[in-house]
């Protein structure tokens, strides 16, 4: 089985499908990738102990929320220990259990590294960035993902889920379409005058509401997608709109790709502002 899609008419569908055990297949993630598309693997799952990972939470707290998974495995294997308290705020001071975490969180990350490896194409990856969320998440809000200052490079962005039971997002309109449809509504000063970041930022805002503003984009439309145990869909989250409306345990690799290397660089998050911005800027 794989994710269960319910998809909004409203909105273009842009959820694809290729087969994780074909390599020829796997060839066409890079460019539905960069086509904005949201991207399931069929017939292949990272394998975990869900039932385990189902029997605890990581606190709720600024040191647990974004769990440094490569770093704290590297560092414990050289004997410094990232999160001393784990033991105690996560399995009730059972060591042995802890242990187990980790030899779990191991082989995950090994997966996660040999699916990245077969998937990346022309992109070039020192590391792979790699966050492990312990913790639930419930009615975050929609949005694409912006930044305090513009980020220049490309990212290379794959979730994993890692509970016993689904993970369910929303997912609306792609950055294209509201380039589109909605860049012209910011006033013009703004597109004379900020860079494609804060532009984004904007229309983030405009579109979707606050960070804070939970029922603000409910008139928005969405796909609903529920995510298997293990499943894994790959997304640029900075050109699809999405909402993680609950989850508890989870994977997300993160990782840097320069855009020259990327299959069209024109595809850029940023490039495509540019280019739209000019386009209202200066119509033929």
């Amino acid at each position: 089985m794989m994710a269960l899609i319910f998809r909004d008419p409203r909105l273009p569908d842009y959820f694809a499908e290729i087969d994780g055990t074909d390599p020829a297949a796997l060839k066409e993630l890079i460019p539905l990738y960069e086509d904005e598309k949201v991207i399931l693997l069929r017939n292949r799952k990272i394998d975990f102990d869900a039932d385990f990972f189902a029997s605890f939470q990581l606190p709720p707290t600024r040191e647990y929320k974004k769990f440094k998974a490569f770093q704290y495995l590297d560092e414990y294997a050289k004997g410094n220990d990232l999160y001393p308290s784990l033991a105690k705020d996560c399995f009730g001071g059972d060591r042995t259990r802890a242990a187990y975490f980790r030899e779990q969180l191991g082989s995950i990350l090994r997966q996660v590294v040999s699916l990245l490896n077969e998937t990346a194409g022309p992109y070039r990856i020192d590391r792979q960035r790699v966050t492990y969320r312990g913790s639930p998440t419930f009615n975050e809000n929609l949005h694409i993902d912006v930044y305090k200052e513009e980020i220049p490079t490309h990212h290379f962005r794959v979730f994993v889920n890692l509970d016993s039971a689904h993970r369910i997002w929303h997912t609306s309109w792609r950055l294209s379409d509201m380039l589109r449809d909605r860049l012209a509504e910011l006033p013009r000063k703004d597109l004379e005058s900020l860079n494609a970041g804060d532009i984004n930022k904007a229309l983030n805002f405009h579109v979707f509401g606050g960070l804070n503003g939970l029922y603000e984009d409910m008139k928005q439309p969405r796909h609903l997608a529920f995510f298997e145990p293990g499943e894994i869909w790959f997304v640029d989250s900075r050109t699809v709109a999405h909402q993680i409306f609950y989850g508890r345990q989870a994977i997300s690799s993160e990782s840097v790709v320069e855009r020259s290397n990327m299959a069209d660089p024109a595809r850029h998050y940023l490039a495509r502002t540019d280019a739209r911005r000019q386009e209202l800027l200066c119509p033929a």
